[in-house]
């Protein structure tokens, strides 16, 4: 059931949507991120079960995220659009589905259960235990897209142009036996990154290592993603260290990192701007980041936290994505260099606390996820800007293991520790 509070009609949502004037764009939502003062909640609600979450938002408005089955044993990817959420199926193989996003056309890209054998470990981020294959769902039809010659694959994101990029893993195993999601033994296949067009797979490879994936392309066809950066087992940290890239026109470049051993880019903005995350010095923690102009800015942290992770970028630079500490976690948005919780832009009476910021659109919508505080349920939501002046106050939400499971599929090749704790 779709539910909304404190409903107002956004401004800068009528111009997202209807793209009007489009030689005045910049300057209206300049003018309107910099008046915003809260954002209303539209509860996107969930297939039947307890948990879901919204991964992105299109510019006109349609929502793709994931989303429990009743029971909460079964996940399947959804598109909510028109006020009603679609379940996109599955593929013959099995029940779970994780969608990774929608473009304007409203094509959606993800992994899904591809083979009915259980997957190695260095394909942790399969929805289930089984083999998972990479999808694209269209008009209402998941094709399978299959992989580059291992047992599993996963797609990360689809531009508007139909491309598709993701991760795969090669008929070849990793000597290291060392994998960045759950610190695997020897005897698993490689994984490799895929740019996948005009239904062929191309490997992009990697900066060095064995081991590479591609999470983000912008319509240009940039793609950002993490590789490591040699062949060997840094005894220091005890793992390869590895680093953001941004491939584009057939070459890699290293981003760098915030001063430790890993650092991934998860998305790559139509201006070319990347966002992820990268270890500090030390590698005890982690933050979002910004490369930009050459150059990696450190989001930091909210007040009181420790560690970040920065999930999405519009064309206009604002930044979303979550801040944690030990205690749990919550969403923010980050624009003129100032972080912001979410939950201090909502209504204190919205009856939701915002857990993770996912994805923002040009019109500033985002999508997230958010703890129903009536239920005690995580749902997926809508959150629109708003000119009220009403602001909520900052929240933690408790990090589940159910949540620990869904960043590790959408965030892929890391090294966040919080993520694997307690698994």
């Amino acid at each position: 059931m779709e539910t909304t509070s404190n409903t107002r009609v956004c401004a800068s949502r009528t111009f997202g949507r209807t793209l009007v004037a489009l030689a005045f764009l910049p300057f209206l939502l300049f003018r309107t991120a910099a008046s915003q003062t809260t954002y209303t909640i539209t509860d996107l609600g969930t297939l039947g079960g307890t948990f879901g979450v919204a991964g992105v938002v299109t510019n006109s408005g349609a929502v793709g995220g994931n989303s429990t089955l009743i029971g909460d044993a079964v996940i399947r990817g959804f598109l909510w659009t028109g006020g009603s959420l679609i379940d996109l199926g599955y593929l013959p193989a099995g029940p779970n589905v994780v969608a990774q996003n929608a473009n304007e056309r409203l094509r959606i890209a993800g992994g899904a259960d591809g083979a009915s054998t259980d997957h190695d470990a260095n394909a942790c981020w399969c929805p289930s235990n089984l083999d998972c294959h990479s999808f694209l769902w269209q008009n209402g039809v998941m094709t399978d897209l299959g992989t580059m010659g291992g047992n599993s694959s996963f797609a990360q994101w689809i531009n508007n142009r139909g491309q598709i990029v993701g991760l795969s893993q090669i008929n070849a195993i990793d000597p290291n036996g060392e994998v960045h999601l759950c610190g695997a033994g020897p005897g698993n296949q490689m994984v490799r990154p895929y740019l996948f067009e005009n239904g062929k797979f191309q490997e992009l490879g990697t900066l060095g290592g064995y081991n590479a994936a591609a999470l983000g392309i912008n319509d240009s066809g940039q793609v950002s993603g993490g590789s490591e950066v040699t062949t060997s087992i840094d005894p220091t940290v005890g793992f390869v260290p590895h680093d953001a890239f941004l491939w584009s026109k057939g070459v890699m470049t290293d981003l760098g990192t915030l001063g430790g051993k890993f650092s991934f880019g998860v998305i790559v903005s139509n201006r070319g701007d990347v966002v992820g995350g990268s270890s500090l010095a030390g590698e005890e923690h982690t933050h979002g980041f910004l490369w930009q102009n050459g150059a990696l800015i450190d989001l930091g942290v909210l007040a009181g936290d420790t560690d970040s992770q920065a999930s999405g970028i519009n064309t206009f630079g604002q930044v979303v994505g979550l801040s944690w500490n030990s205690n749990g976690m919550r969403g923010f948005i980050w624009q003129n260099r100032a972080m912001t919780d979410l939950n201090t832009l909502i209504s204190p009476s919205s009856g939701f606390q915002i857990a993770l910021g996912a994805w923002i659109n040009d019109g500033g919508e985002i999508a997230a996820q958010a703890l129903v505080e009536s239920t005690g349920e995580m749902h997926a939501v809508l959150l629109t800007p708003s000119n009220n002046s009403v602001r909520g106050n900052s929240v933690t939400v408790p990090l589940t293991d159910s949540l620990r499971k869904l960043l590790l599929q959408k965030y892929g090749y890391s090294r966040m520790k919080f993520l694997t704790s307690g698994q």
